[in-house]
């Protein structure tokens, strides 16, 4: 071989081993984590990786590292990463990049808000007298001493006569008596915890009111009244000694705690005293206690007998309460040879139903205390899905049972209300939630009746809470999911058990009513209030000690203005 060709070719030789013996170049760079989430001062170091060609890890590689906002969150040479302390409430976010030769890599950090130690007020305790208010001016410092900004403080009274809190306005209770009265504020912000005093006034009585429910009482029955005192500043007083008076004792009676016993038809006037106050509320007493009734009508159609005439009246009452609250027209359905013997074996429906017909059968089942029936929605109609066609059945001898112990009416008007829709077309109207876990009725009418008209603020708040059968031995699917919570809402008339005394027909349940689709006069409801009082004893219709109602049935189908017929979705 020639000399200059040996040459060049010794030349490319050694070019070669320059080039397969230099740095290989970085090709990506990676990170030991895909993102971070700190709390506020929390240190992390961050670990990068070059990668070269196929992903091949290229060691002793120097990485420079930068912080898009270093006041959230900086980063030094080494990859260590530090939170900054955000004194606000809401998270913080930047990023965090890794160098490598002009490759890079970028990860998102969120830095959460810095937790309140401390919580302080400048004072520890308020002397008001009644009607004034104090603003407080809470402070909440990190472990630094940085104050914190948008906390949210919640406050605890120990005795919410004497005064509230609500925000960060402290707001005078309301009493009666001679000296000031001290109760102790609790605050928190996070762990952050502070406590003050605060020294109220008594006050005394401007007015009286009194809570009646529609007005109408039935001969024989009863119905508890509520008086209500409020301050010259309008808040509730409690505890107030009253006198209870009714101006025709003949027609009906009142105890000391209220309580309307009617004895005949006719009307009176209730009134309470309390010292110079007084307030004065008309009562009427008639057969059902039903006002006068509104344009929905209900027709039931005995199929195997009435009973006797207090079984009898007892529907014809029902149909009068329910009928005085729900005062709207319904689309009429027009049946042309209907077969419905999936509602009543071998009914055939050849007519129009402007409202409600509901099929009542009063027969021997199980004798006394075992099944007492059910009651539910034959046919819906098409667009509404409100009942046109609906059945009621019950044993005959738990209904004689029903009929010493006094609880027949509320038991007939509670199944006649599961006909209507209550527990029986929530789910059609997409009003119930949580079923499996916390169920709850969410139309807001209802809601905002037990919120406004019950005392049911921390209640009701996501909803009217539905019985989930808890702590309820023995409870089961003819309770279950259909039926108010029985612990919350005790006697009131739509829980899954009856209850001693009075079964208020509240306005909640009305206006669950107008949550399906009715036009309702939410006057025509009891007095209840989820205010503390007695405890009730349950009981059932053989004289034991509880029962819960049958298992309200479900519609069968759904129904246009000519009777055509579709079948639910099973």
């Amino acid at each position: 071989m020639p000399i200059r060709a040996l040459f060049a070719v010794l030349a490319a030789t050694v070019v070669a081993c320059s080039d397969a013996t230099g740095p290989v170049p970085v090709v990506s760079v990676t990170l030991n984590q895909s993102s971070l989430r700190l709390s506020s001062g929390e240190q992390v170091t961050l670990t990068a990786t070059a990668l070269g060609k196929k992903d091949k890890v290229l060691l002793n590689r120097r990485f420079t590292w930068s912080s898009a906002n270093p006041t959230i969150a900086a980063v030094d040479s080494t990859g260590k990463v530090v939170g900054g302390f955000v004194t606000g409430s809401a998270d913080l976010q930047t990023t965090i990049t890794a160098t490598s030769e002009e490759q890079s890599v970028t990860i998102p950090v969120v830095v959460e808000p810095s937790p309140p130690t401390a919580l302080t007020f400048g004072v520890t305790s308020f002397t008001l007298a009644h009607g004034q208010q104090a603003i407080l001016t809470p402070t909440v410092t990190d472990a630094r001493g940085n104050t914190l900004t948008g906390r949210a403080i919640n406050y605890r009274v120990s005795d919410t006569t004497i005064a509230r809190v609500v925000g960060d306005v402290v707001s005078t209770g309301a009493f009666l008596g001679t000296t000031d009265r001290t109760t102790l504020v609790t605050a928190n912000a996070g762990n952050a915890t502070a406590q003050f005093t605060v020294s109220v006034a008594p006050t005394t009585v401007q007015s009286l009111s009194i809570s009646a429910g529609s007005g109408f009482v039935a001969v024989a029955g009863q119905r508890q009244l509520r008086a209500t005192a409020f301050s010259p500043f309008g808040v509730e007083i409690r505890g107030v000694p009253t006198t209870w008076l009714s101006s025709t004792p003949s027609v009906a009676t009142i105890s000391t705690a209220g309580l309307v016993s009617a004895l005949t038809e006719g009307e009176t006037t209730v009134s309470v005293v309390s010292g110079t106050r007084s307030a004065s509320v008309p009562l009427t007493v008639n057969q059902c206690g039903a006002g006068p009734a509104g344009a929905f009508p209900i027709e039931i159609r005995f199929t195997a007998g009435a009973g006797n005439a207090t079984i009898s009246q007892a529907f014809t009452c029902a149909a009068a309460r329910i009928r005085a609250a729900i005062i709207g027209e319904l689309t009429p359905v027009t049946y042309t040879a209907f077969n419905a013997s999936g509602c009543i074996a071998g009914l055939t429906l050849d007519e129009t139903v402007p409202g409600l017909v509901i099929f009542a059968t009063i027969e021997p089942i199980d004798g006394p205390g075992r099944v007492l029936g059910s009651a539910g929605p034959c046919y819906i109609r098409s667009g509404s899905n409100l009942p046109v066609v609906g059945r009621m059945r019950f044993d005959v001898a738990d209904l004689e049972n029903l009929i010493t112990n006094g609880s027949l009416r509320d038991v007939i008007m509670h199944e006649m209300l599961h006909v209507i829709g209550i527990g029986t077309i929530w789910s059609t109207q997409n009003l119930l939630t949580g079923v499996g876990s916390t169920p709850r009725f969410i139309g807001s009418l209802a809601t905002d009746a037990c919120l406004t008209q019950h005392a049911g603020d921390g209640i009701c708040t996501s909803g009217v809470p539905v019985e989930d059968c808890v702590g309820i031995a023995g409870c089961g699917a003819g309770t279950i999911n259909s039926h108010w919570k029985e612990p919350t809402f005790r006697n009131e008339l739509m829980t899954g058990y009856l209850n001693a005394g009075i079964n208020p027909f509240s306005i909640m349940t009305i206006q669950s009513l107008a949550d399906l689709g009715y036009m309702v006069d939410a006057t025509q409801g009891d007095e209840y209030s989820l205010l503390p009082s007695s405890s009730v004893m349950l009981f059932d219709a053989s004289g034991g000690t509880v029962i819960a109602m049958p298992e309200p049935s479900k519609p069968l189908g759904r129904v246009d203005r000519f009777g055509r017929f579709t079948p639910m979705a099973r």
